[in-house]
């Protein structure tokens, strides 16, 4: 054999061998998350959880995500009595501790709406905005509804976003999570104040809900932005699937240097013992 032949072939062998470790560390990399948002019931039950809510947890737990965030509206809320916002927030803690994967919350308007429903927010969970890691990852959950900052991310939360992105611009990827879809509020300080400062920092996601819709929203600057409301509250009557208002979640697979995102329509996920020889 010539020492060319020896070198095509070493050069063969070399390039398996990444290959093989490129695909082993992006299998080992790979990972998954879940965003759902707005489950909170409807007026004529205005405790208990709806059952589209309750069937998403179970498909949830099949798909065995890594974590899951919710995009806010947790409960009914607008009710002036604090023991009955206390009802609600039971029963929802109640049926979410179904869920057998770590999850966080945003709140959103149905969850915070005047100073006596933020002061209960606040201390049944701590900070009503925050940020978290996984892996190779950044989450951060803004509040659009805090009293006198509705629709704004301003005073101290902007200045506290503006800190935690810096100090955490090293990592690969960053989520940006808030309830109402703010880039599209005309009377908001999204566009002038938050998203610049995210495209800066290289946020690759911003989640919504609010309304009760799955929309891909436009990507701006680099950041993509979705709103998904859809995982139990009442649908509008004048809206059709096509409109994007049908009952669903999200799924982004975190691979490499890629994310896969799927939209899963609620119902349609079933257990392994969905069919049985018995049930023949």
């Amino acid at each position: 054999m010539n020492t060319f032949s020896r070198r095509a072939i070493l050069a063969l062998v070399l390039c398996a061998l990444v290959c093989l470790n490129a695909t082993a560390f992006a299998e080992k990399d790979a990972w998954r998350f879940i965003v759902m948002g707005d489950n909170r019931p409807g007026k004529d039950t205005p405790v208990k959880q709806p059952l589209m809510y309750l069937r998403a947890i179970d498909e949830i737990n099949l798909l065995d995500p890594d974590l899951a965030v919710n995009v806010g509206d947790l409960i009914l809320g607008y009710v002036d009595d604090p023991q009955l916002v206390g009802r609600m927030w039971d029963e929802f803690e109640r049926v979410s501790a179904g869920l057998e994967v770590p999850w966080y919350r945003v709140f959103g308007n149905h969850d915070i709406w005047d100073e006596v429903s933020q002061k209960i927010a606040k201390e049944r969970y701590g900070p009503l905005y925050y940020s978290f890691t996984h892996k190779n990852a950044y989450f951060a959950v803004l509040c659009s509804d805090l009293v006198g900052e509705m629709k704004h991310i301003t005073g101290d939360q902007l200045e506290w976003l503006k800190k935690d992105l810096k100090r955490h611009r090293r990592a690969k990827w960053k989520f940006v999570y808030v309830h109402r879809p703010l880039w599209q509020e005309q009377d908001s300080n999204w566009l002038d104040e938050v998203h610049p400062l995210l495209a800066e920092r290289g946020v690759n996601m911003v989640f919504a809900g609010h309304a009760h819709k799955y929309e891909k929203s436009r990507t701006r600057d680099g950041v993509q932005y979705f709103i998904t409301g859809g995982v139990g509250a009442p649908l509008r009557e004048d809206r059709t699937p096509e409109q994007g208002w049908f009952y669903h979640y999200m799924q982004i697979a975190v691979r490499g240097d890629s994310l896969t995102v799927a939209v899963i329509r609620t119902g349609h996920i079933d257990p392994e013992n969905i069919i049985t020889y018995e049930t023949k």
